[in-house]
């Protein structure tokens, strides 16, 4: 268990204005974010998932299932921002069972 604290606000708490706004939080982008405020920057970072401390991520491959979402041709099966994500393309919704 972490005693590391969220850090992720709502869309409703945002500033009406940023000095960067930055798209995603991988590696690159989290340390640009980063410099960036240290320099004195109003910085948003937006992301698509949740935010997801240490001990929050799947640990077993079954317990991954329910981290995904599939997306084919007339839909999705699974929480649009679940943790992983797989494109079926050539198949339809009716092709993939959940």
């Amino acid at each position: 268990m972490t005693t590391q604290k969220r850090i992720a606000k709502r869309l409703d708490q945002a500033q009406s204005h940023y000095t960067v706004l930055v798209v995603g939080s991988g590696y690159g982008a989290g340390v640009a974010a980063s410099r960036l405020a240290r320099a004195g920057q109003q910085v948003a970072v937006l992301e698509r998932g949740r935010e997801r401390l240490p001990g929050e991520y799947p640990n077993k491959l079954a317990d991954a299932q329910g981290a995904m979402q599939i997306n084919a041709k007339g839909g999705r099966i699974g929480e649009p921002d679940a943790l992983f994500e797989l494109h079926a393309l050539g198949l339809s919704h009716g092709d993939v069972k959940p």
